[in-house]
């Protein structure tokens, strides 16, 4: 650069800055948590489905026939 730096420089170098940093952050984000695809938190239904308190308690009474829907 030369001897005088203006705003305009200051600005393009904190951007350029911002332009590297960024993605770099964000692709060693995704190396680390790379369970994000295999367990995907949704918290709408995980409550439901993950709660053992709602799981129907099958005993000896429960029906045991065979229906068919022809």
């Amino acid at each position: 650069m030369s001897g005088s730096t203006t705003l305009v420089d200051y600005t393009r170098a904190l951007g350029s800055f911002i332009g590297l940093v960024l993605p770099i952050a964000v692709f060693f984000n995704l190396l680390v948590d790379k369970s994000r695809m295999a367990h995907p938190v949704d918290k709408k239904t995980d409550w439901f489905y993950k709660n053992e308190e709602f799981d129907r308690k099958l005993d000896s009474r429960a029906d045991q026939n065979q229906y068919r829907n022809y």
